[in-house]
């Protein structure tokens, strides 16, 4: 998933850099995501919290190592960047 002018827009107004755009596509590329125990693809977990929900957390994990958001449901989505950091 590459990052949208709009993504790009939203994520500068969070105080992100363009010069942190690639570390971000990057824990796009290898992050892995899981709720309840397993993991879920990418799309899954954009059609549970949403686009900028999602773009939320995957920020935070790639400079974080990991990151959680909730599910309009109350469960908690888990994302794991660690592997950016290997």
């Amino acid at each position: 998933m590459k990052l949208t002018d709009q993504d790009k827009e939203l994520i500068i107004s969070w105080g992100y850099t363009e010069k942190d755009f690639w570390q971000i596509e990057k824990a796009i590329r290898v992050s892995r995501y899981e709720l309840e125990g397993k993991f879920i693809s990418r799309r899954e977990l954009i059609s549970m919290i949403g686009r900028e929900e999602y773009l939320s957390g995957i920020c935070r994990s790639a400079f974080h190592g990991s990151a959680a958001r909730m599910t309009e449901d109350g469960k908690e989505v888990n994302f794991d960047s660690w592997a950016l950091f290997h």
